[in-house]
């Protein structure tokens, strides 16, 4: 394989395929979870704009993470 080849999903081992579908799906539920939250979590519980956790779900797994650990008032 040369640098300018791009590696395709036909050259990954069945295991690495496994493992992008499995954080893939991981990642999707995450969104799906955090967004169930933020939208059903009253204002009052919410620490700043749920627009802002909304826009920071979008951010990779942290995103959710984070609103999970600073995103909700106790």
């Amino acid at each position: 394989m040369s640098r300018n080849d791009k590696l395709q999903w036909s050259d990954l081992d069945p295991s690495a395929k496994g493992w992008i579908i499995g954080l893939g799906a991981y990642e999707i539920l995450e969104k799906l979870i955090v967004w169930h939250f933020i939208y059903h979590t009253p204002r009052s519980k919410t620490r700043g704009s749920k627009w802002l956790w909304f826009g920071l779900s979008f951010i990779n797994f942290f995103g959710p993470l984070a609103y999970a650990v600073w995103g909700r008032k106790k």
